[in-house]
């Protein structure tokens, strides 16, 4: 009796607290996680169509849901899984992480992207793969 106790207690706890954490976080998890692929570039420039380099990019929260930092020529490219069911839009942020370096202090921005599929999932939890348009975004510098 003692043994079917202590079985019945693990399933509950794991019922519990196991498959609500499941999904929290980036990637597939134990239980399983419904995901995409995303593929997003574009390039950061400052208001006179210089590029900048070492912006902080980061999808869907500023402190980097998925993130990247431009190069040389002010551009960044994702290709990440992210935990999602189906995606229509993406947020995506742009922030100046190196001060006065690279061209100046430049203001926080973000924009909002729309969300193409161009690849099905598996009919599990893979949901497919999701492309945006090239983003080109010009940076106000901080006042």
């Amino acid at each position: 009796m003692k043994k079917f106790i202590a079985i019945i207690s693990k399933f509950f706890l794991v019922t519990l607290f196991g498959l609500p954490q499941a999904c929290i976080g980036l990637g597939s998890a134990e239980y399983g996680c419904p995901t995409v692929d995303y593929q997003l570039k574009g390039v950061v420039m400052d208001e006179d169509s210089n590029p900048i380099k070492g912006i902080k990019v980061s999808l869907e929260d500023p402190d980097g849901y998925a993130e990247n930092t431009t190069d040389a020529s002010g551009q960044f490219a994702f290709d990440e899984k992210l935990t999602a069911f189906d995606i229509d839009k993406m947020k995506v942020f742009f922030q100046d992480i190196d001060g006065p370096d690279n061209g100046g202090e430049f203001a926080l921005d973000s924009v909002e992207v729309k969300v193409y599929r161009i690849g099905e999932g598996d009919g599990n939890w893979f949901n497919g793969t999701f492309k945006s348009d090239d983003v080109e975004v010009r940076l106000k510098k901080k006042e």
